[in-house]
């Protein structure tokens, strides 16, 4: 009837129309996403660049080294499959490179090495060849004293069983009896004859090829040096020039240093070093009056100067004990002190020195021979 109302609609918005309608358009929703997808991969596939994506770590990105992650990596390529949980210096034959050594790429993955290709290993360092420095007594020397230590100076440290095998004093062809003791780090070879060498003696040296160095190398070149020991002197006399009367030696002991060579740091030696030990005594050469007792000069350490007369003085340095005081009037062969090694003593020793009207000279011209 017209100007009635008609039967109720539910709105299009509401109720299982809806739902009906929502369920229809799902399948085509989810069939639109997945076309939506592919394309969106072809056109990714299409417009970004070639090197665009994930790349090799970069080496300062991480705290462990190249090198490092090259080895783990070597390691597990043992031919036999076995494994090694050790640290490669504690491996037999830690020196060198393991036996496959892969070429790594960007990633830290091994390269398959080609046919016939040999592998690089690093090249061992080679040590360098031993050098012998000089001879003690040196080459060509002369009126060297009869109780003299003869030695041989290399430039690296030295094996002590070949070294001494290699190594030659002759006197006539028959080989210099004596102890060997090696010092500043095994490069420094030492002979302490047993006995005092002849007067007028011709002393060879001799380091023969075969020496080897502690690291395996053997000697640059063999080397030979001769020296000739000091003359007998004539009877009633030192040998020197002076007398010898009344005149002992202060410590009984070879000398190690001679007058007029010239040290690295203190300039020509102003007297002898004779070799002791600390607390050895130290007795006067000749009569005559304290005047140092004590520290007098910056080298010469705790020392003791005795005045002879007619401007004659001797001098005794290093000591590292006195037993006399300045005016006290000595004798010949009075005890002074006892060796030490104050002062600029590198080691145990008797400085001793003797100056003439103010000028040091030669102690060998007034010490009697013996």
């Amino acid at each position: 009837m017209t100007g009635e109302p008609g039967p109720s609609v539910p709105p299009a918005s509401t109720g299982p129309f809806r739902r009906r309608r929502v369920a229809a358009a799902f399948p085509a929703s989810r069939a639109a996403v997945t076309v939506t997808a592919l394309v969106a991969f072809s056109i990714g596939h299409v417009l970004l660049p070639p090197d665009a994506g994930a790349r090799p770590p970069s080496p300062a990105a991480t705290s462990t080294s190249e090198a490092a992650f090259r080895r783990l990596d070597i390691a597990g390529l043992r031919p036999d499959g076995a494994t090694d949980v050790r640290r490669d210096d504690e491996r037999v034959g830690a020196a060198s490179e393991p036996a496959v050594d892969a070429e790594l790429d960007a990633w830290g993955i091994p390269l398959a090495a080609g046919p016939g290709v040999a592998t690089e290993t690093a090249a061992a360092p080679v040590p360098a060849l031993p050098e012998i420095v000089r001879f003690r007594p040196r080459d060509g020397w002369t009126e060297v004293d009869r109780n003299t230590q003869l030695s041989v100076r290399f430039t690296t440290p030295m094996d002590h069983a070949t070294t001494e095998a290699a190594f030659h004093a002759t006197l006539d062809g028959a080989d210099v009896a004596g102890s060997i003791r090696w010092a500043e780090g095994d490069t420094v070879l030492v002979l302490r004859p047993s006995t005092a060498l002849p007067y007028g003696a011709r002393v060879e040296l001799r380091v023969d090829a075969e020496a080897l160095s502690a690291a395996g190398s053997a000697v640059l070149a063999a080397v030979a040096a001769s020296f000739t020991v000091e003359a007998r002197p004539a009877a009633g006399t030192n040998g020197g020039g002076g007398t010898a009367s009344g005149w002992t030696w202060p410590l009984a002991g070879p000398i190690t240093q001679y007058f007029g060579q010239t040290l690295t740091q203190y300039g020509t030696h102003q007297g002898i070093d004779i070799d002791g030990d600390v607390g050895d005594p130290v007795t006067a050469v000749r009569s005559g009056v304290v005047i140092v007792a004590g520290y007098a000069d910056e080298c010469g350490g705790l020392q003791v100067r005795i005045d002879h007369g007619g401007g004659l003085l001797t001098w005794y340095r290093h000591l590292s004990a006195i037993d006399v005081g300045v005016g006290d009037a000595v004798a010949a062969g009075s005890l002074l002190g006892k060796v030490g090694a104050t002062g600029c003593a590198i080691g145990s020793h008797l400085h001793f020195g003797v100056s003439l009207d103010g000028a040091f000279v030669d102690p060998l011209r007034y010490l009697p021979p013996r």
